[in-house]
């Protein structure tokens, strides 16, 4: 088991497995010019393929997370 990774596919990857098996929200969070200034595009392509094979997963927004986020506050 990989317990750390440097690289932030690897790191996210790792993050998605967690969440798969164990629940929760893996959040990938970067701006355009960060992937265009590292080249990073295709790298970017291949995890959002690898993420769409993840068929125990939901993807939501963000909107729509805090949307749900806020509607369970309520109710409690």
């Amino acid at each position: 088991m990989q317990k750390a990774a440097v690289d932030w596919v690897s790191n996210f990857k790792f993050a998605v497995e967690h969440v798969a098996q164990n629940g929760g929200i893996a959040h990938l969070y970067f701006h355009s010019w960060e992937i265009e200034k590292l080249n990073e595009w295709q790298r970017l392509e291949d995890l959002f393929r690898y993420l769409s094979e993840k068929s125990e997963l939901t993807f939501i927004t963000n909107g729509d997370l805090f949307a749900k986020y806020y509607s369970r506050k309520e109710v409690i």
